[in-house]
């Protein structure tokens, strides 16, 4: 018992020394990159459907195709063809402007 709980002390300090190595080797968020996105995401919510905007923001989030399925209870197959048809109408209105 005693060799488990030193296990899991010596375990969450490793873990907590990777966090904080990653957090001070993440540069810093660029304030032009985050109003880009948020204006992306505004622009998708203009001509989204509701499915489509919430998969948008989904995979804008770094979810993958099938993850998204999942949370969403579609089919990959579902999700690509929301997001597809979500893509053509937003670049054919990016391309009239």
């Amino acid at each position: 018992m005693q060799r488990s709980i030193t296990a899991f002390h010596r375990a969450e300090a490793q873990r907590t020394q990777a966090e904080q190595h990653y957090l001070e080797t993440v540069p810093p968020k660029d304030p032009m990159e985050e109003l880009e996105a948020r204006l992306f995401l505004h622009d998708l919510a203009s001509v989204a459907s509701r499915p489509q905007y919430e998969l948008a923001v989904l995979r804008l989030q770094g979810y993958s195709i099938a993850e998204t399925a999942r949370q969403r209870g579609m089919t990959p197959k579902r999700v690509r063809r929301l997001l597809k048809e979500l893509y053509r109408v937003y670049f054919q209105l990016y391309l009239q402007s």
